[in-house]
């Protein structure tokens, strides 16, 4: 964990599997949901950037791979869980480099700008992500279709922007059906 910083989302977010320290109706709070992104790659592994609002002008980088456990040819065993970050005595933290993360993020196009959020990086998708977009961007849609609408959350997905903005136009071209059919669920969760 982001030592001092014991109870952040961002710790939980790498640290709390299978668990969370969130309670309620608050999103993530059964600590599965980052296993989506891990599955999603080939090499079953996932980064994230972020940009804090209790610390804008740094970003952070981490990485999450989920495998099996595993012995190497030297015979040691290794975890399922595995950790991209920087060493340290206690706990692996985040990468704190900012011109490595400024180049990474220009090599990738990554878009957030200054504003603060995270960025997740699937490298090497599988084929069920690249092969049909729409199907990723329904998905998307379909699992945060309340937090898009409320504005807690946007996605760009191979290019499409999914917001609040966009849903009107997007989920009748994505589901096939006319706008009016989504009108009025729209209206009801923006009240």
């Amino acid at each position: 964990p982001v030592e001092n910083e014991t109870g952040t989302d961002w710790n939980g977010f790498f640290w709390k599997l299978a668990t969370s320290g969130k309670g309620g109706i608050k999103g993530g709070r059964r600590g599965l949901g980052r296993s989506v992104f891990a599955i999603a790659s080939r090499l079953r592994c996932f980064y994230a950037i972020t940009r804090r609002l209790d610390d804008p002008d740094r970003e952070l980088m981490m990485g999450l791979s989920l495998m099996e456990d595993h012995k190497l040819d030297d015979g040691e065993r290794y975890g399922a869980i595995a950790h991209y970050a920087v060493k340290s005595e206690k706990w692996a933290q985040p990468v704190d480099d900012q011109k490595f993360i400024a180049r990474l993020k220009k090599k990738l196009n990554l878009q957030r700008g200054p504003q603060p959020g995270t960025s997740i990086i699937v490298p090497f998708p599988t084929e069920e992500v690249t092969n049909d977009s729409s199907k990723l961007q329904k998905e998307v849609i379909r699992n945060y279709l309340v937090p898009i609408t409320r504005s807690q959350v946007q996605f760009s997905v191979n290019g499409m922007k999914i917001s609040k903005a966009t849903l009107p136009n997007l989920m009748p071209e994505l589901f096939q059906k006319s706008p009016a059919y989504f009108n009025g669920f729209l209206e009801f969760v923006d009240e």
